[in-house]
């Protein structure tokens, strides 16, 4: 038989989680009057460099895209399969593909300039060569690009990629962390993480979805997803304190929260 732990308000757990962020930011205020002057020293320590290097700036995405990927299939027999017809599963992807979007335009491309480039060059970023205006083209010309008011990719990046692997693993958490788990089913009341799904997916589909998660497989991706968001949340620690201004992680603790904070329209 399998014992079943009940999340008895899925909601409440979401909302305490996505407080983290807006709270961390508040407190980190007075810490960045005091500490900010010492980021030079801070950016030589080789956890932050690492963290940096391989977990944050280029590999960020793509570290966020597979993890995401693994908590969406089931390993059931050995076989590996993402039950694209799970309308769970069809939320979950169209979350992912509106924060896709969402950082694509902020950060990469929107009819040219990003956003927080439109922003940056609207307060007066510039090219120290003559006639650019979009940083990498700045960098590949050789010159240095000055930033005005530099809104914080970090903090969008961090935030939004972290809270929707939140989503996906909250109601999941107490099977990692029990002792029995790996003969622990969880039935999730007012499931979380079924988005425009929840009135269509019955308890039945939850109970086999979640029975799957409590295999080794499963749980292995849980306890890597528990890792990448602490690292990450390091790393927005850091970045609260040391780096950016105020107004700047305001920014991007706005963008960062509005893709998870519109889940349910989407």
């Amino acid at each position: 038989m399998w014992s079943v732990l009940t999340t008895p308000n899925p909601q409440l757990a979401w909302a305490s989680v996505c407080s983290i962020y807006p709270i961390a930011y508040v407190v980190s205020i007075p810490l960045t009057l005091a500490f900010k002057r010492y980021n030079s020293y801070i950016g030589e320590l080789w956890f932050v460099q690492f963290l940096e290097r391989y977990i944050v700036r280029k590999y960020m995405f793509y570290w966020f895209s597979v993890i995401y990927a693994a908590n969406l299939i089931q390993v059931e027999n050995g076989r590996i399969s993402l039950p694209i017809k799970d309308l769970w599963v069809i939320g979950a992807m169209k979350v992912y593909l509106c924060n896709l979007l969402w950082l694509t335009i902020l950060l990469e491309w929107f009819f040219g300039s990003p956003i927080f480039e439109r922003i940056s060059v609207a307060t007066g970023a510039h090219c120290t060569t003559p006639d650019i205006y979009r940083e990498y083209q700045c960098e590949k010309a050789g010159g240095t690009w000055i930033n005005a008011f530099d809104s914080s990719s970090h903090y969008t990046m961090l935030i939004s990629n972290s809270l929707l692997i939140w989503r996906l693993i909250l109601p999941y958490v107490g099977t990692v962390l029990s002792k029995t788990g790996l003969g622990t089913e969880m039935v999730v009341e007012n499931d979380l993480e079924s988005g425009p799904s929840q009135s269509s997916v019955g308890i039945d589909e939850g109970g086999s979805r979640l029975k799957a998660g409590s295999s080794f497989t499963k749980k292995a991706v849980l306890l890597i997803s528990l890792l990448f968001i602490t690292l990450w949340f390091i790393s927005f620690c850091i970045t609260s304190v040391f780096y950016h201004t105020i107004p700047e992680k305001l920014v991007g603790l706005i963008c960062g929260m509005t893709v998870p904070l519109l889940l349910k329209s989407i």
